[in-house]
């Protein structure tokens, strides 16, 4: 399948979902992360190649009391081994204020956009960041959370164990949210809430059509970027090491000092595509044959196909 007809197949669930495309400047003069690319221009300014979009967005927007649906695609840059890395980034936000309505949206049109080109191998790996509230509270230092984070981005609960001092009754807690059993139950009367939000938010994704293989539960996800608050997800396709993308719940002040509560997704067009190609017979259409002096009377025709959502072509016949 080629790029082109996979965006648009994207572009298209998102428009029937009411979504609207936005574009923003791949240049920007804040810089705010060590994996930004920058260089200094002429004027003096220093300037940075986008390493996200999400949060670039936020910062334009002004805060409404009605939803606000945007979807983005565009190159995204970053350093990796020495080397600039860059990508084409798909993803959409529903910005409003926190529901669990807006959560399920997100995560349906994900569902909605794969069945369309007939993947059904996908795992939906779900998480809450508020489960690690009371953790950090007992931590207090932000550069020891913002290591210990890291673990968990990494996944190694060795290291993170490791370098977590904290007394025995919450270390205990602490692993079991590491290697979760359900059965399990949680004095920490937080850690327990918030795990009965994710299950709570699971059940209602499989009442909505998702399968349960589809979908697993890990208290112990944790994603990049500080702004995320509530429930996190990753996308993972069979058999691919890495997560073809990921969101979830944040809250990021936009430049008029306004707080914005949303709910989104992006991933990495190119990790997509492969497995497209695969799954997704390519878009019908129609040809119409004909002399040159055929065009005008063949192309009422060619239009009413094309009234139809067919693709129609004209072929010479020379």
């Amino acid at each position: 399948m080629k790029r082109e007809n996979l965006e648009k197949v994207i572009r298209r669930k998102l428009e029937l979902w009411g979504y609207n495309e936005v574009r923003i400047p791949i240049l920007y003069e804040d810089i705010w992360g060590e994996k930004n690319l920058i260089y200094f221009e002429k004027n003096g300014k220093f300037l940075a190649l986008r390493p996200e979009i999400t949060r670039e967005i936020l910062k334009s927007i002004r805060y409404e009391e009605t939803p606000k649906r945007m979807f983005y695609m565009g190159p995204i840059f970053k350093f990796n081994g020495g080397q600039v890395e860059e990508n084409y980034q798909i993803g959409w936000e529903l910005v409003y204020r926190p529901s669990v309505w807006r959560d399920l949206e997100v995560l349906l049109i994900v569902k909605e956009i794969f069945d369309e080109l007939n993947i059904e191998d996908y795992i939906i790996e779900l998480g809450n960041t508020r489960i690690w509230e009371p953790i950090w509270k007992l931590i207090e230092d932000k550069e020891r959370i913002k290591v210990l984070k890291g673990y968990l981005k990494k996944r190694d609960y060795v290291s993170f164990l490791e370098n977590l001092e904290i007394t025995s009754e919450i270390r205990n807690e602490v692993i079991n949210l590491l290697y979760y059993d359900s059965s399990i139950n949680f004095v920490n009367p937080l850690i327990e809430e918030g795990l009965k939000l994710l299950l709570s938010f699971i059940e209602n994704l499989i009442k909505l059509g998702f399968k349960e293989s589809n979908i697993v539960m890990n208290p112990a996800l944790m994603r990049p970027y500080e702004y995320y608050d509530g429930i996190i997800f990753e996308v993972y396709l069979k058999n691919a090491k890495l997560a073809l993308g990921g969101g979830g719940s944040y809250i990021e002040k936009n430049k008029y000092n306004e707080l914005l509560y949303g709910f989104g997704f992006a991933f990495v067009e190119e990790n997509l595509l492969g497995l497209v190609n695969k799954n997704m017979p390519e878009e019908s259409a129609k040809y119409f044959m004909g002399f040159d002096d055929d065009f005008i009377r063949i192309y009422e025709d060619m239009k009413r196909e094309r009234e139809k959502g067919i693709v129609s072509i004209f072929i010479p016949n020379n």
